[in-house]
């Protein structure tokens, strides 16, 4: 998740500037929303096992993963709403038009992580639904009204109008 994330913002930082401030926004916003909502209704989930049946790597990942990932704080998902964010932004780049390979691997990996955090019960279902929803509404905000294009068009503007006085 985090090699996802991170080299999508440097991919589009140097690549895709437009793509990079919609992406920026999108995951801004949400993890702005995350930290308000869990700031003022701290939540969690109590699906973790106590033990594990067995004892393998696999068991033993999980519970590392665990000890260091506490089951609190975790509504809405910022790992599926990032995950959603970053497909977004690469299935809409001109870069990828051409590229449906790269879109469907960025979809299967996207896919694997959210289905990961409810596998290794790190969020629960309705942690999922809601940065779904979540996703939508910003969706409908960046990718569909073009906040983003009016934003930046307002700051070129003021700034070459500074420019122009000074």
């Amino acid at each position: 998740w985090f090699g996802f994330v991170t080299f999508a913002a440097f991919y589009f930082f140097f690549k895709d500037r437009n793509e990079f401030y919609k992406m920026a926004i999108f995951t801004i916003i949400g993890m702005t929303a995350f930290l308000i909502i869990s700031t003022i209704w701290p939540n969690g989930h109590h699906l973790r096992l106590e033990e594990f049946p067995r004892d393998n790597i696999f068991t033993q990942m999980v519970a590392s993963l665990w000890k260091t990932d506490t089951p609190t704080n975790l509504w809405p998902s910022i790992h599926v709403y990032n995950s959603i964010a970053v497909h977004l932004a690469i299935a809409k780049s001109k870069h990828f038009v051409n590229r449906k390979g790269i879109r469907i691997a960025s979809f299967v990996l996207a896919s694997s992580i959210i289905l990961a955090t409810v596998f290794i019960k790190q969020h629960s279902v309705f942690d999922v639904l809601t940065a779904f929803a979540l996703s939508v509404i910003m969706y409908l905000v960046i990718y569909r009204n073009d906040l983003i294009l009016a934003i930046r068009q307002s700051l070129h503007r003021d700034g070459h109008s500074r420019t122009q006085i000074g």
